[in-house]
């Protein structure tokens, strides 16, 4: 019995289990089938395809066998996949497979230990905890999770799209919220990031090697925590201490996100023509006034918040990319408890209709008078910025 419908199959389960498969639980999938994963370790190729020809003969499928080496599935380690049409009649199974994404951690691996030398890294003062086989460990967990989490999600982020609506608002496509509410967790975001803000106080050289198997695993999602680690970096060496202890420790978790906010429709490559405006207020906070494009995950439904990070001219500015800012400009404004307040006075007007990655919502945003803070010191913001873009 799977999700009310009746699934007959031609080799039982329980057998399977006793066998040494592991198998998941049926999960309910965005195109009305349901998937049951099953892995296992083997010692060789041919004890591989005795097992999978022994799971299939007795089925239609045999035929997969010869597609699965084609692909070149027999290796020591792999997961099956067997999904089942629940929208049809008979709610027979339609498809058996591999996984959409493997990391390749043999190597990353092989990197690790004979290039970089990630046993001399972790003689270094901060990073006593980060042995070799504890480092292995958390590669091949994420390396399963963006594997079953993220992969699967690059057929319907690109049949459905991220949609914006009349209000604003943007929708991900479906399956995006749950799978970025599992990555936020597990941890993931916070790898690379000093403890102090909740982070696993890793090397940047772990993360890269996460950011790698998550980006291959489905770009178009990936660069929503990408854009927010950067901007996380950014903050880290250039914000005040009262911004970092606002916005670090929930944009360290993943529960708020972050953007990179340069581009202008008359300001490209020569960002220093941008004319979005910063007047500052009574308060001691600055007025925002512009709009900016191609702003990536610029409005989303994954997160609480969205912290974005905005160039923008003060009135005393020089011309050129010698008279930049940059503030942070939030969703919502904060209040002093750290809960979310009122809406700031900000939009996005529309998503770029583009070639491909379109589950990533690039956004044209408008800033009308929108609450901001400044991030060091005025006419700063490109070598604030760079600390962002080459992160």
């Amino acid at each position: 019995e799977v999700f009310g419908r009746t699934l007959e199959t031609a080799f039982p389960l329980d057998d399977m289990r006793a066998a040494g498969w592991e198998i998941s639980p049926w999960e309910r999938g965005a195109d009305g089938a349901a998937t049951l994963r099953l892995q296992q370790d083997y010692s060789g190729e041919e004890e591989l395809q005795a097992r999978i020809t022994e799971l299939v003969g007795p089925t239609n499928m045999l035929r997969d066998v010869e597609v699965l080496r084609d692909r070149g599935f027999f290796r020591s380690h792999d997961e099956l996949s067997i999904v089942a049409d629940l929208t049809a009649p008979g709610a027979g199974i339609y498809r058996f497979g591999m996984p959409d994404y493997e990391a390749p951690l043999a190597d990353m691996r092989f990197v690790l230990e004979n290039v970089v030398d990630l046993a001399a890294l972790a003689q270094l003062p901060g990073f006593e905890h980060v042995d070799p086989e504890m480092v292995d460990g958390i590669l091949a967990e994420s390396g399963r999770f963006f594997s079953q989490e993220f992969a699967p999600l690059n057929r319907v982020g690109d049949t459905q799209h991220s949609r914006r609506a009349e209000d604003g608002t943007v929708t991900t496509p479906e399956g995006f919220v749950r799978a970025y509410r599992r990555y936020v967790d597990a941890g993931w975001q916070g790898v690379p990031f000093p403890a102090e803000y909740g982070g696993g106080g890793f090397p940047w050289l772990i993360a890269i090697a996460i950011q790698e198997m998550m980006t291959a695993a489905n770009m178009a999602f990936s660069l929503c925590p990408l854009l927010t680690q950067g901007a996380i970096d950014m903050l880290l060496h250039y914000g005040s201490e009262e911004q970092r202890e606002v916005y670090l420790p929930r944009m360290v978790t993943g529960e708020w996100t972050g953007t990179m906010n340069l581009t202008e429709p008359q300001a490209g490559s020569d960002v220093g023509a941008l004319t979005t405006r910063a007047v500052p207020a009574d308060d001691g906070t600055w007025r925002i006034n512009g709009q900016k494009i191609f702003i990536t995950y610029g409005e989303h439904d994954l997160a609480d918040t969205i912290v974005h990070l905005v160039l923008a001219r003060v009135p005393t500015a020089p011309p050129g990319t010698k008279g930049i800012s940059c503030f942070i400009v939030p969703k919502f404004l904060v209040n002093e408890d750290g809960s979310l307040g009122e809406r700031n006075a900000l939009e996005c007007v529309s998503i770029e209709q583009k070639m491909g990655i379109n589950a990533s919502p690039t956004c044209v945003m408008a800033y009308d008078g929108a609450v901001g803070y400044l991030i060091g010191e005025p006419n700063q913001g490109m070598r604030y910025m760079f600390k962002m873009m080459n992160n």
